[in-house]
């Protein structure tokens, strides 16, 4: 039974929901920012490049992107035509799902498996299962005066959210090969700091999270990714302080302050340290 479309429009629910049937509707920063939501798009006409955290993704028709929270997007280039339709979740509605991937089973190697393929071409079928729930939610949405619409929009994106997980597990089975205890060390400190860098930069916070020593943290993860485990962490720190003072007006000491950092001289020289410039100069270059 083919659901019958509504005007396009943007549908929101207070800042936890919103779905939209046009692109062209919403506003994409031209520099690079931070995720603060769970964004699901899908493309139903020309292509679009983005970068998600640095690396580039091209999505096409009949192609679903899924970004996960914190990850920076960078808008690149698009066609004229393209088009399609997307869905944004706040972390907030989305952990009250329960479906959140660290809550899915090997949680956190499904994380890493959607930043590693966020992209996926759609079958035939699988297009229109999804389209339906997109269709389906929109006109729930719509209905303001149902004092149940947003229990309604819970259980349904969470049931779409499941054919999705169902899907993405079909495109992208688990390899075979065996990982190591320092393979899966590794995924569980990375997914530590993308939710802790802002206010621990110390590597002896992360080793009592995982409880091990600092020394033998620091020896996996170099062993593993080549890269020692406070350099792993500048990054993020880095990366967020970047995307602060490209895309937004906030002063340096404010940065900072987000950042947690004690003061602006602390931070102006930590970016330094590993910018080689100072905040105002790579500002200044961005620009």
């Amino acid at each position: 039974m083919k659901t019958e479309r509504l005007p396009e429009e943007i549908r929101y629910i207070d800042n936890d929901f919103l779905i939209n049937d046009d692109f062209s509707k919403i506003s994409i920063p031209c520099q690079p920012f931070k995720i603060a939501g769970v964004v699901m798009l899908l493309c139903l006409k020309g292509s679009a490049t983005v970068k998600l955290s640095i690396k580039k993704y091209t999505i096409s028709e009949n192609q679903f992107l899924m970004i996960l929270p914190m990850q920076i997007l960078e808008y690149v280039d698009r066609t004229p035509d393209f088009n399609g339709r997307i869905i944004v979740v706040s972390i907030k509605f989305m952990e009250n799902l329960k479906i959140n991937v660290d809550s899915i089973p090997r949680g956190i190697s499904f994380f890493f498996q959607i930043k590693d393929n966020p992209v996926i071409t759609l079958e035939p079928q699988e297009l229109r299962t999804l389209l339906e729930y997109y269709d389906f939610l929109a006109v729930r949405a719509d209905i303001s005066e149902n004092i149940y619409r947003r229990e309604i929009i819970f259980h349904l994106l969470r049931a779409m959210i499941l054919e999705w997980v169902l899907v993405f597990h079909k495109h992208h089975r688990p390899v075979k090969s065996k990982k190591t205890r320092k393979d899966e060390l590794l995924e569980e400190f990375l997914l530590l700091v993308t939710k802790h860098y802002k206010t621990h930069r110390n590597i002896d916070f992360y080793a009592q999270k995982l409880s091990i020593t600092s020394k033998h943290l620091s020896t996996s993860i170099k062993e593993v990714s080549g890269e020692l485990a406070g350099e792993w962490i500048s990054k993020y720190v880095i990366m967020d302080a970047k995307v602060l003072l490209n895309s937004t007006n906030l002063t340096v000491q404010q940065i900072a302050d987000s950042l947690n950092f004690p003061n602006q001289s602390f931070f102006g020289k930590y970016f330094k340290r590993h910018v080689g410039m100072s905040p105002n100069e790579y500002r200044k270059i961005e620009e």
